[in-house]
């Protein structure tokens, strides 16, 4: 697993925010991301509220942020009765979806809904596509 400081600084770059950009968000100084995106002693965890508020505006878990999952989805009490397959068909989508409306420049809240919104599809889909096999 990755550690916590390497997975802040690689959500924060994939969303090409600079560190005082994220700082704005997250209502912390520059210095504050430095030390998050510092490994080892100099390094620093934000306090409770701020690793809360970070997992909301990357959309993942705290858990993933910690390093204690490597799954940054939300939510995974609702993809864990899926086969493997399933569960990797809907891990690569969800992960396309969410680059593919980032490319497109939608804000934070927005990819929220759509995310919220794209993952009740896909499992509703899924499930009633079980349904109609299982009904043959």
């Amino acid at each position: 697993m990755n550690s916590f400081a390497k997975r802040f600084a690689q959500l924060r770059e994939k969303r090409s925010w600079t560190q005082d950009e994220l700082a704005e968000k997250l209502g912390v100084s520059r210095v504050s991301i430095s030390k998050y995106e510092t490994e080892g002693p100099k390094g620093a965890t934000p306090k409770y509220d701020t690793l809360v508020k970070a997992a909301d505006l990357f959309n993942v878990t705290t858990d993933y942020l910690l390093g204690r999952s490597d799954s940054p989805f939300r939510e995974e009490s609702s993809i864990e009765g899926l086969s493997d397959e399933e569960q990797t068909m809907y891990k690569k989508f969800m992960s396309e979806t969410e680059e593919l409306f980032r490319a497109k420049g939608v804000t934070e809240e927005k990819l929220r809904q759509v995310m919220g919104f794209m993952r009740y599809t896909f499992l509703s889909d899924l499930e009633e596509e079980k349904k109609g096999r299982n009904s043959k």
